[in-house]
C-alpha cells in the first residue's frame, strides 16, 4: 500500500510504522468519534501515521443471527464523519464487487479481508474505483497485530524464524519516550553483542548487554531510562551504540518526562 496516496494522512517523514485502528464495526457516531479522539492523540504524540478503521457491515459471522451492522449507508456517513472531524483518512472492509463503488464514496482506503484476498473480481472493482485498497493478508506476506506485554511481544517476534541478511540497528520504539523504549537490532549470524546507552555529552549511562553472545536473528532489547545505578536519567538525547564483531552504529533517541 503506496501510503502517499492516501489523501490526510500524516507523519509519514518519522520513519515509523502505520496504524490502522478503530471499532471492529461501525456501531454509532459517538463511539466512533471517542474511538478516533483517542487513538489520534496518541498517534499524534508518537508521530505514527494513522488511518481510522471501521467496518461498515461484518459479512463473515459464523452464526446467522450474530451482528453485522447498523446499515451499510449509515455506518459508512459515520466514516465520512469521523474523516472530517479529525482530518484523518478512514478505511472500511469490503465484501463483494457492489460494495467497492458504495464505499468508495465515503472512505479513502478500501480494505479487502484475508478470506477474499483471491477473489480477481472483487479485488479488480475496489482498483477501479481510484481509492487505495489495502489486501489485509496477501498470498506469500502475512501481517499480524500483537497485543500484550513486552514479553508477549517479544517472544512472538523471535518466533518469526526470519534470518537477516545483513547486519542492522534500527529506530528505537517508541521515540520520544518517558517510560520504556525497545531497541532492535538484526544479526545475520552468531556474533558477540555489546549495546550501551550514552548521553549527548558522550558519557556512558548503562550497558544493556556487555559483548554475550547472540544466534543470528532479530533481537529486542528495552531501556527504562534509568543508569547503571539504577537511578533515572534526565530528559534529553541519549545516544544507543551497537557493536557486533565488526559492525558498529549509532543512534538518537529521546527521553521526556
Amino acid at each position: 500500500m503506496n501510503l502517499d496516496q492516501i489523501p490526510r494522512i500524516k507523519h509519514l517523514d518519522q520513519n515509523n510504522f502505520f496504524l490502522l485502528a478503530g471499532p471492529c464495526a461501525i456501531e454509532g457516531e459517538e463511539m466512533a468519534m471517542r474511538i478516533a479522539e483517542t487513538v489520534l492523540k496518541i498517534t499524534d504524540k508518537l508521530k505514527i501515521p494513522y488511518i481510522f478503521k471501521g467496518s461498515f457491515k461484518k459479512a463473515n459471522r459464523s452464526r446467522i443471527d450474530s451482528f453485522t451492522g447498523i446499515g451499510d449507508e449509515k455506518a459508512l456517513k459515520i466514516l465520512a464523519a469521523v474523516g472530517r472531524e479529525f482530518d484523518i483518512p478512514t478505511v472500511t472492509d469490503i465484501h463483494d464487487e457492489k460494495d467497492a463503488a458504495m464505499a468508495a464514496q465515503y472512505v479513502d482506503v478500501l480494505q479487502i479481508p484475508a478470506f477474499l484476498v483471491r477473489q480477481t473480481d472483487l479485488v479488480v472493482a475496489a482498483a477501479k474505483t481510484g481509492r487505495t485498497v489495502n489486501l489485509k493478508k496477501g498470498q506469500t506476506h502475512q501481517m499480524r497485530l500483537l497485543v500484550g506485554d513486552k514479553n508477549f511481544i517479544q517472544q512472538q517476534f523471535l518466533e518469526a524464524n526470519t534470518i537477516p541478511d545483513r547486519y542492522a540497528l534500527f529506530h528505537n520504539f517508541p521515540n520520544p519516550f518517558n517510560f520504556s523504549t525497545a531497541i532492535r537490532y538484526a544479526l545475520p549470524e552468531r556474533q558477540k553483542v555489546t549495546l550501551r546507552i550514552f548521553n549527548i555529552l558522550g558519557q556512558e549511562v548503562i550497558t544493556l548487554l556487555d559483548a554475550e553472545f547472540r544466534n543470528a536473528g532479530y533481537y529486542i532489547e528495552y531501556w527504562d531510562g534509568q543508569n547503571r545505578f539504577n537511578q533515572s536519567v534526565a530528559s534529553g538525547i541519549y545516544l544507543y551504540w551497537l557493536e557486533a564483531g565488526n559492525f558498529t552504529e549509532i543512534k538518537k533517541m529521546t527521553l521526556i518526562k
